[in-house]
């Protein structure tokens, strides 16, 4: 009997942790997508350079922040396409490009969006 309960335990206990991860992880990519279209995007809209990229900096700190959990619980390719489009927008920012910096940042909104969908617990996700 001890060992069932104990079992039951760390059961319930990695299940908690399980929720308390997709918590967090659903939380920092609403945010990551928030200083997207909150601040990125209306600062290269209006061509605001030093802003975007003060922006910019903020969003790629975060990002490899929040990368260390999500490179363990997440598809590698997913979490690598998303530094390769880091990569390509800081080039689009110094060169002041607002059409390819604009649409870099809706590609990794999608992007950042599409991990958050996949993660969520769904018929679809699970099977």
């Amino acid at each position: 009997m001890k060992a069932l309960i104990i079992s039951l335990f760390i059961l319930l206990l990695i299940i908690a942790l399980w929720f308390w991860i997709l918590n967090y992880m659903d939380q920092s990519i609403h945010h990551l997508i928030e200083i997207i279209d909150d601040n990125l995007k209306p600062a290269v809209i209006n061509s605001n350079w030093e802003k975007a990229e003060n922006q910019f900096l903020i969003l790629k700190q975060k990002w490899n922040r929040y990368q260390r959990l999500y490179n363990l619980f997440i598809d590698q390719a997913a979490v690598s396409e998303i530094n390769y489009s880091n990569a390509r927008i800081g080039v689009y920012l110094d060169q002041k490009a607002t059409v390819l910096a604009l649409s870099e940042l809706s590609y990794v909104k999608e992007h950042l969006s599409a991990l958050h969908e996949d993660e969520l617990i769904r018929i679809e996700n699970i099977l």
